[in-house]
């Protein structure tokens, strides 16, 4: 995976450590800061990620090595503290909000079937109509919106994908401790 102008700075102060890592990556570029604070017991955590302009098409071509999409330029905001001695603690109080925002662009139905178990893929495969003879669907946007409170990231109604053939919009629950989760279309 190829990272431009990567920045890493990082404190270590009386029992706080602070990491603010940035790059450009796909077209885009990605930004954060996590705190660990040690201070308390147990540790508080937070974590703000800014992405900006990600292609999942670059991306995914990147990775594989061959193109499953073009495109999809992608926005993520994701704003999370917690509190924990351990990871499952950690994520069953997490509170805070996951926003992704996926722009135009084209997925190869190969890829959808190929990862069928996936939620949202299932979904689009079974919504979307689509000629045999079509390679790919056009994806005109989409946008997954996750409010998380005491370790559930719900979404109520905001996972919402318009293709040229259909809108979808759905919702579903997460529990981020045991990582069960249930849906709704």
């Amino acid at each position: 995976l190829t990272l431009d102008k990567v920045n890493i700075a990082a404190r270590l102060d009386d029992g706080k450590l602070t990491v603010e890592p940035a790059a450009r990556i796909a077209g885009g570029t990605v930004s954060a800061a996590i705190d660990i604070d040690a201070r308390t017991q147990p540790a508080k955590f937070s974590v703000d990620v800014d992405a900006k302009k990600v292609s999942i098409g670059a991306l995914t071509k990147e990775l594989r090595g061959y193109e499953t999409s073009k495109g999809l330029d992608t926005n993520l905001k994701m704003k999370l503290r917690g509190q924990g001695d351990s990871l499952r603690v950690l994520m069953g109080g997490l509170d805070g909000d996951i926003r992704l925002e996926i722009g135009e662009g084209f997925v190869s139905n190969d890829v959808l079937d190929r990862v069928g178990a996936d939620l949202l893929t299932q979904i689009i495969g079974v919504a979307v109509p689509s000629d045999e003879k079509d390679k790919m669907t056009t994806l005109n946007c989409g946008v997954v919106r996750f409010a998380v409170r005491k370790g559930d990231a719900v979404a109520d109604k905001t996972l919402v994908m318009e293709t040229e053939k259909v809108l979808l919009v759905g919702g579903g629950l997460i529990h981020l401790k045991t990582e069960d989760s249930s849906e709704e279309h």
